[in-house]
């Protein structure tokens, strides 16, 4: 896969975390998303990481050849 599409997975991944971050942060007033919602939420953008994770060792393998 091209490194644009790890990229995207990697922003998608980081929108993620910022907007648990931001449910956390407001959760500690009012419940505004439940521990099981984030729970999934945690549980999605750990696996759009290890997608982005397998998508760049392909890429590094190729670069790798190339440089020989």
């Amino acid at each position: 896969m091209p490194k644009k599409n790890a990229s995207t997975l990697r922003n998608r991944l980081l929108s993620i975390s910022l907007f648990l971050l931001l449910v956390a942060a407001c959760g500690q007033k009012g419940a505004l998303i439940s521990p099981s919602e984030v729970a999934e939420k945690r549980a999605e953008a750990e696996k759009i990481e290890q997608q982005a994770r397998q998508q760049q060792l392909p890429a590094n393998k190729k670069e790798n050849k190339n440089n020989d």
